[in-house]
């Protein structure tokens, strides 16, 4: 990985992680290089308020192997939360099928927090690509951790 996140806080109480560099993604058996382009993540209300974390901005997405791309553009909260978490993003052919205005192969709709499809081009049904796991119970007493994390730390019987 050849990333780093410049760290700073505003006035505002609103801690900015602004990502340098980018990650490199090599799926050896398909023989794919991914580069990603991490969007701002910012963490609101640290002074005042019920703190919450969003991604905004936008995430760039290329495969070096074939020359495709993926811009996904991440949505800030509007007032009443509207457009909360929600991400949506174009894949083209490459960059010259984007910039002559190009119809994308896909389309990429969804939020980060729950759940992401994607719609061919031509086609109206969605394919699910990926779906958040649901909360374990009482989840809000235990920090709002996923199941994951709450067992990043579980040591089976079987290795004690």
């Amino acid at each position: 990985m050849d990333t780093d996140t410049k760290m700073s806080i505003s006035w505002k109480g609103v801690l900015l992680a602004i990502p340098i560099g980018f990650q490199h993604v090599i799926l050896k058996k398909r023989g794919e290089h991914y580069v990603i382009g991490r969007p701002t993540t910012t963490v609101n209300n640290l002074l005042f308020g019920t703190m919450y974390i969003e991604h905004v901005g936008t995430m760039s997405v290329k495969n070096y192997s074939n020359g495709m791309i993926c811009p996904v553009e991440f949505s800030a909260a509007g007032w009443g939360n509207a457009g909360r978490h929600e991400v949506t993003g174009k894949v083209w052919l490459d960059e010259t099928a984007k910039k002559n205005g190009s119809l994308p192969l896909a389309t990429l709709r969804g939020k980060w927090s729950e759940s992401l499809s994607s719609t061919k081009e031509g086609e109206k049904s969605e394919t699910l690509l990926w779906q958040a796991s649901p909360s374990p119970v009482k989840y809000d007493w235990q920090y709002f951790f996923t199941n994951f994390a709450m067992q990043l730390n579980n040591m089976p019987e079987s290795l004690k």
